[in-house]
Parts: C-alpha cells; structure tokens; sequence
C-alpha cells in the first residue's frame, strides 16, 4: 500500500475550512471534478490520478478526520482518502492523506505518488478558493447551504 500525505495552511478558521468541506460535491467541483451523489456513494469522474476515469467512492466514519472516503469502483485496487483539519500557529491547516494500491493492468499502472499528490493540490487549491469566496459573501452550496465563512 502506497501512501501519499500533502498539507496546507489556511488564512481561515477551523470551522470555516470544515464548512467547507461538508460539501464534498462544491469542493470537488471546484477542483475541476464531475460529481454525481447516490446517497453514501459519488461517482467522481475527471481525475487525471487515474488516467481521466470515473471513480464511485462512498463516505465513510473517520473519527480523526472531517472527511473521508474508500474506493468502490473503478481502476485503483483500493484507495482511501482523509481529509484532517487542526489549528497551528493561529492557521487553520488541512492535511489530505491517500492510501492506495494502483491498480495491477499496464494502462491504469501510471497512478503513482505524484499523480496522487496532484490531485491533493487541485483539491487544496478550489478549498483555498471557496474560503476566500466564503470569507467576503457568503456562497451557497448546490444542496443551497451556506458554506461557512473563513473568518468564522
């Protein structure tokens, strides 16, 4: 099992950043990510990580993290993903944390650490939009939530 870690550091608050992330659907849209939710499960397709396919992953309990999520179906063997918010230094900082198996057949076998890790960054990147976004106006979710300012 391969495990990639990428932290970030955020001019917000820990419940801003949180507020953000309980919308799993806004911010993997934000990164660029096509989202479709049936219930527990998401079908998550345009993850260059994974060769531009579709992946189905489903939320699961993670009592260390905000967030978190296996894979179900698609082309990794297996593949889980935490999302862990703390304050340091007065910053609210977000580590995202991918434990995986790539997958055994010749095309797919290009997922590695650094395709892993760029997602990570894609994905920190529209967090990092969403709460400058969230700390001026306030921004609605697509379930019609207010997502949580960066200065709350």
């Amino acid at each position: 099992m391969r495990t990639v870690r990428t932290v970030s550091g955020f001019d917000a608050s820990v419940p801003g950043l949180r507020g953000v992330l309980a919308n799993v659907e806004l911010f993997l849209d934000a990164a660029g990510f096509e989202t479709r939710r049936d219930g527990v499960h998401l079908e998550v397709s345009g993850w260059s990580a994974v060769g531009g396919r579709t992946l189905t992953i489903e939320i699961v309990r993670d009592d260390e993290a905000v967030l978190a999520y296996r894979h179900v179906a698609g082309p990794l063997e297996t593949m889980r993903t935490r999302y862990l918010v703390d304050k340091t230094g007065g910053r609210a900082r977000l580590g995202i944390e991918t434990a995986f198996e790539p997958p055994s057949d010749a095309p797919s076998a290009l997922v590695d650490e650094r395709a892993i890790e760029r997602r990570h960054h894609r994905e920190l990147d529209a967090i990092g939009s969403l709460l400058d976004t969230a700390s001026s106006p306030r921004i609605r979710g697509t379930d019609g939530r207010v997502v949580g300012r960066g200065d709350d």
